[in-house]
């Protein structure tokens, strides 16, 4: 089975970090050092390793490092990442790293400030060699992971260091991918260490400034977060969190819950908090506030209890402010107050999408996923089927094509307590049995479940760095993840038939590592040609909607805009086409969320031919034009909605990378 391994090369550092819990003199010479480095790369390529992480210590001190990262890229790695304080790298060994396959670096950068920088490192000049570093590894094309060591010395200067890091990468062939915090709670040496509240406030204002788009987003480090509750306002930087049922299922056993908990809301989503913290935060007083309520109708937009109940016009209008916090919405100027505009309270109470012609194609008019098993390019499918009096029609359509069904109820990506009807099917009668054996094991914790991910996978004929990516962010909710590939994809035009945003009816059933993967272009490209073969009509129907301008809230929040053209800040577009038109009116609105999502959002760009986006005093605003004049404002606070391209025709494809 594919996955990732971590290989600590050395001990040794030439810097003197006061909370480092790694470093310590090596035995043994360089080259006893290199071979046990070495055993060790082969032994992880041995287990299946297809991403390996280099680290120490400083893996840079290592004269054999080149070799070791060419021996993995030898051996078939393709997934190659360093860590590295960068100090002693310059353009020639980054070069030298490139071409021995690195692929990614991450980089302890503490603070652009040269002064406060050198002070946390205990050793001065760090801080200016540690950027010459950077600047060589980006320009050499190795794309960059900035990771911050948050102290009371350097917490007033992280808001700078997001607003000025893009500066390191103009230029360069490299791009910085995110910024990383990791806050400080204990040390191996008596050391000053932030309050996690003076903690939260750093990095709330951090997330909240207003920086370019092309800026790298702010993460926590995973095991490092400090909880929502530690937060003055969590739902305005909910990309902080971690937050879904999956993780409480997999890691709640890594984090410990505080009496609060049993009170607090998101408790089904939120594991807890490192031990670390737990004593500081035990002895604050935290309220349930309404925009923790938010916060889970953000996270988790499908509550347990919303899909297909009865609604009524109170029920909705009790719900509709966590409903609009939890697009970012703070001004929508018909239905900011709700009794502004009845009808559409009235429809949403009835369940009623906006009436509008479908497109010519719904996603379940070509089984795609059934076709790609037939002609070989996945080996397994598994299809949640939520009506169960679907379930008879869906495994006969498949026995229909040749395929070996079975059915059983299993868990949703592991979330705690929730079982789903799941189809199994695949040409291969013992691969169905071997994934019914597997398939508990999802509703896990721990390399198990990790590796059955895999499993699945690889079955799946997803790409194995995609495979890993999700691994890794695994505990991330889909609609984070999404607004981060929309974040970095930035103003970049994607290749047909490269679109990952219109979840129903995009080639790919997985969400690719990076907005531009190689091998999800290889993937997606032998998946159109395969539907040219068999449903030439319904891939010339799709191709309008995945060559367009795609606005995006996250994952299944879009709307594709038909016929756009940029003019500045200025989106043209002939035509809206929602969500409702392309899952189908009946299943969309069964979910409150979408209908919410439909009728505050899509009819507002409905109603016109041009939108600009601008920043504003408390966020961004999506203006509505028609014929040139303003005739509706959408103001989101927190997370923007983005605006991507996906209008580039396909390039020549990459030779160094296969499917």
């Amino acid at each position: 089975m594919a996955h990732h391994h971590v290989i600590a090369i050395n001990r040794a550092c030439d810097r003197s970090c006061a909370f480092c819990t790694v470093r310590a003199a090596d035995s043994g010479t360089a080259q006893q050092r290199g071979q046990r480095a070495g055993l060790a790369v082969r032994k992880a390529i041995e287990a299946g390793a297809s991403a390996l992480t280099i680290t120490g210590g400083e893996p840079t001190l290592e004269p054999y490092l080149p070799q070791l990262l060419h021996l993995a890229k030898t051996l078939g790695v393709g997934d190659l990442t360093l860590e590295t304080h960068a100090g002693t790298i310059d353009s020639r060994q980054a070069q030298l790293l490139a071409r021995a396959g690195l692929r990614r670096a991450v980089v302890a950068v503490n603070s652009l400030d040269a002064a406060t920088a050198d002070a946390i490192s205990g050793r001065s000049n760090d801080q200016q060699s540690t950027l010459v570093g950077v600047r060589a590894l980006l320009t050499a094309g190795i794309d960059v992971e900035i990771a911050v060591a948050l102290l009371p010395q350097n917490a007033s200067t992280l808001s700078a260091l997001r607003q000025n890091c893009l500066l390191l990468a103009q230029d360069t062939a490299g791009r910085i991918v995110r910024i990383v915090v990791r806050t400080i709670g204990q040390a191996p040496q008596p050391l000053a260490l932030l309050d996690p509240l003076a903690a939260a406030a750093a990095l709330a204002q951090a997330a909240q400034q207003q920086v370019s788009r092309d800026a790298p987003p702010l993460e926590q480090a995973t095991g490092h977060e400090l909880p929502p509750c530690a937060f003055a306002d969590p739902e305005q930087v909910l990309e902080l969190f971690r937050l879904s049922e999956q993780r409480v299922a997999r890691e709640s056993d890594r984090y410990r819950r505080l009496a609060a908990c049993a009170q607090c809301p998101l408790a089904v989503v939120c594991p807890g908090t490192p031990a670390v913290w737990a004593s500081a935060l035990e002895t604050k007083a935290f309220a349930v506030h309404d925009h923790m309520v938010a916060a889970v109708a953000a996270v988790d937009s499908v509550q347990a209890a919303d899909e297909g109940a009865a609604l009524t016009i109170t029920t909705v209008l009790a719900r509709w402010p966590a409903l609009m916090r939890a697009m970012s919405l703070t001004s929508l100027d018909a239905c900011t107050a709700t009794a502004a505009d009845p009808s559409v309270i009235a429809h949403l109470a009835a369940r009623r999408a906006p009436e509008h012609g479908q497109w010519p194609l719904v996603a379940g008019d070509c089984d795609r996923e059934a076709i790609e098993l037939q002609n070989g390019l996945r080996q397994l499918l598994r299809r949640e089927v939520p009506d169960p009096d679907r379930v008879a029609q869906a495994v006969t359509a498949l026995q229909r094509v040749g395929l070996h069904t079975a059915v059983m109820k299993s868990a949703v990506a592991g979330v705690a307590g929730q079982l789903r009807t799941h189809v199994f099917a695949a040409r291969d009668r013992s691969l169905v049995a071997a994934a019914l054996r597997l398939d508990p094991i999802l509703g896990g914790s721990g390399s198990q479940k990790s590796n059955a991910i895999r499993q699945f996978g690889a079955w799946f004929g997803y790409p194995p760095c995609c495979v890993d990516a999700f691994v890794i962010g695994g505990d991330r909710d889909d609609s984070v993840l999404v607004a981060e590939r929309a974040a970095r994809q930035s103003d970049r035009a994607l290749p047909w038939p490269q679109n990952w945003a219109v979840v129903p009816v995009r080639l790919g059933s997985w969400l690719p590592c990076a907005p531009d993967c190689a091998q999800t272009l290889r993937q997606t490209t032998a998946v159109a040609e395969l539907l040219a073969q068999h449903t030439p009509t319904w891939l010339a129907a799709a191709r309008p909607l995945l060559q367009a301008h795609v606005v995006t809230l996250g994952f299944d929040r879009t709307v594709v805009l038909l016929a756009g053209q940029r003019e500045g800040n200025h989106w043209r577009y002939q035509r809206v086409i929602g969500l409702g038109q392309l899952a189908g009116q009946v299943h969309i609105a069964r979910r409150l969320p979408w209908l919410a999502f439909e009728w505050s959002i899509v009819e507002k760009l409905r109603a016109g031919d041009a939108l600009t986006v601008q920043s504003v005093a408390h966020g961004t605003e999506i203006a509505v034009l028609r014929q040139g004049a303003q005739i509706h404002s959408l103001v989101f606070g927190g997370r923007a909605p983005q605006i991507l391209d996906f209008t580039a025709e396909s390039p020549p494809q990459p030779q160094s990378v296969a499917v």
